[in-house]
């Protein structure tokens, strides 16, 4: 009994194969989209970061 269990089990797990998926626009356009607005707020924010010290700084000086 225990044999014939063993080879059905080794015989499940080796038909396994990879999924042949198929990404359409429908999953392939919100990822896309979610990675150019992260990387969009990224640069906001380093733009920001910098800009406003930057800013204070020249006004300071035209004084």
């Amino acid at each position: 009994m225990q044999i014939i269990f063993l080879i059905t089990f080794i015989f499940l797990i080796d038909s396994f194969n990879y999924a042949a998926a198929y990404f359409g626009p429908g999953v392939a356009l919100p990822v896309l989209l979610l990675i150019i607005g992260i990387v969009l707020a990224v640069l906001f924010l380093i733009l920001v970061i910098f800009y406003y010290p930057l800013k204070k700084f020249f006004k300071k000086n035209k004084k």
